[in-house]
């Protein structure tokens, strides 16, 4: 039954934040993608998604006008811990059409997003082209492989490690170590449980959602090696519901 009233909230949220009858039959064809097609590889399934409506990706809104904004919770916080200025360049693993970058690009020398579709980094290109250094690529879903050693001041990451295979996760952090200039800063959200009982882990599942502990993401941080956890920030209410998203600031030694 809990089942049940999850797709049915998820459907109503995605036709409510869309505009027109068009928009909400492509809202419900979306829905509908996203539940049957969860076990196709990552990269034909988020390209599918994409290619209905590469908007909705992220999960906010299908409507771009709503999407794109001056400022957005990632910027503004990475603003805030000063990790942005006009020398940096920063990096985000998982960055869909853009929207992060809309609100970094006018801070900062170059910011490029990775993705593992092959749609999404083209609608991203050509929706923030006119800012001149932001820069998009598909990658292969596992590695940063296209990007040299010590490129990157920051490195970021939201709603994007949580459709992510536990082995897979561990693999872009070792890529984050690789990747960050010495002293950088990676910074990323996370679902965190109280409990392993609440922990899923479907490696065959495109999209579901992949919790930790916080016992493990400290584990998961140490053994990387490279990187230091300097904060989860949300820990403290982290038991109060079944899922909790944090936030991991963590910094290469």
């Amino acid at each position: 039954m809990r089942k049940i009233v999850d797709a049915y909230r998820s459907w109503k949220y995605g036709v409510s934040h869309a505009r027109g009858l068009g928009g909400k039959l492509r809202a419900t064809l979306y829905w509908a993608a996203e539940k049957s097609l969860r076990y196709l590889p990552p990269r034909v399934y988020w390209d599918i998604l994409a290619r209905i409506d590469p908007y909705q990706t992220v999960g906010l809104t299908s409507l771009p006008e709503e999407l794109y904004q001056d400022h957005n919770e990632i910027a503004d916080e990475l603003m805030r811990r000063g990790l942005l200025g006009p020398e940096t360049v920063t990096l985000q693993i998982g960055s869909g059409v853009g929207r992060v970058e809309w609100a970094i690009a006018p801070h900062v020398k170059k910011c490029y997003g990775i993705d593992v579709s092959r749609v999404l980094p083209r609608v991203a290109n050509r929706n923030l082209a006119h800012f001149g250094n932001a820069e998009f690529r598909t990658g292969d879903g596992r590695t940063l492989g296209i990007f040299g050693d010590e490129m990157f001041d920051v490195i970021y990451s939201t709603i994007a490690f949580q459709h992510m295979p536990k082995n897979v996760f561990k693999s872009y952090l070792r890529e984050v170590v690789r990747t960050l200039k010495p002293g950088g800063t990676l910074y990323f959200m996370i679902p965190a449980t109280a409990t392993h009982e609440d922990v899923v882990a479907d490696n065959r599942d495109a999209h579901t959602m992949r919790r930790y502990t916080l016992a493990e993401l400290r584990e998961i941080i140490a053994e990387t090696g490279g990187l230091r956890l300097a904060e989860i920030r949300g820990e403290e209410r982290v038991g109060t519901a079944p899922e909790i998203e944090v936030w991991v600031l963590a910094t290469r030694g």
